[in-house]
């Protein structure tokens, strides 16, 4: 496999979340599954910035499920991201 070559954003420096878009990208990922958050920002604006599909879903088990299906039935890589602090909110 060729070296990866990374690709700096013209308005923002080069974050983690862009090394790791990029990275998913160069492997021929095409579509992410997950619950976005803040912290995410980076990978997710990375993403877009590569072509990658970003599909929100409403739970973590979700995702997962969402990214095991789209794998199992394309023969692709499946990507789930998850958010910190993210699900059901117990109530007292």
């Amino acid at each position: 496999m060729a070296p990866l070559r990374l690709k700096k954003h013209p308005d923002r420096e080069l974050m983690g979340g862009d090394v790791l878009a990029q990275s998913l990208h160069a492997l021929g990922v095409k579509v992410a599954f997950g619950v976005h958050g803040g912290h995410l920002d980076a990978f997710l604006m990375g993403a877009s910035d590569v072509g990658i599909d970003l599909v929100d879903v409403r739970h973590e088990t979700v995702a997962v499920q969402a990214a095991e299906g789209y794998a199992k039935v394309s023969g692709k890589v499946g990507v789930s991201f998850i958010t910190a602090n993210s699900g059901q909110v117990l109530q007292e």
